[in-house]
Order: structure tokens, then sequence, then C-alpha cells
């Protein structure tokens, strides 16, 4: 419930830069900014589409949670 409540009261922006000062800069796993083709690698590719997909993802996770809870 805590992390339904969460979910909305963070804006999207504040959290993305919540999410890339923990992974991109403090803990170096995943790039900050850039584009990168499939065909130059889909390893490359697939690092820069996780922080936003999860950035723009928190917010119907916990509209999907509240929901199921009431």
């Amino acid at each position: 419930m805590a992390f339904s409540v969460l979910g909305f009261s963070v804006p999207v922006f504040v959290l993305a830069y919540i999410l890339i000062l923990t992974f991109s800069i403090e803990l170096d796993w995943l790039p900050v900014q850039g584009y990168q083709r499939i065909g130059e690698g889909f390893g490359g590719f697939l690092q820069r589409l996780i922080l936003p997909a999860i950035t723009l993802s928190v917010i119907l996770i916990a509209l999907i949670a509240r929901m199921r809870r009431t």
C-alpha cells in the first residue's frame, strides 16, 4: 500500500533523477543517455531502454496495486 501511495505521489521526473543517480552514477550499471541501434548490439540497445521503461511504468504499477487492493 505504501508503494502505491508513493508511486502516485512522486512525480515521474523526480523518480527519473533518483534512478539515474542510483543506477547510472553511483552503481555505474546503466548508461545515462544515448541511443544505440539494434544492429550495433542488442545488449546496448536494451540497456538504454531499462531506465525509461521503469520510470514510466511506476505510475501504472501503483495504479494496478491500488485497484487490486480495493
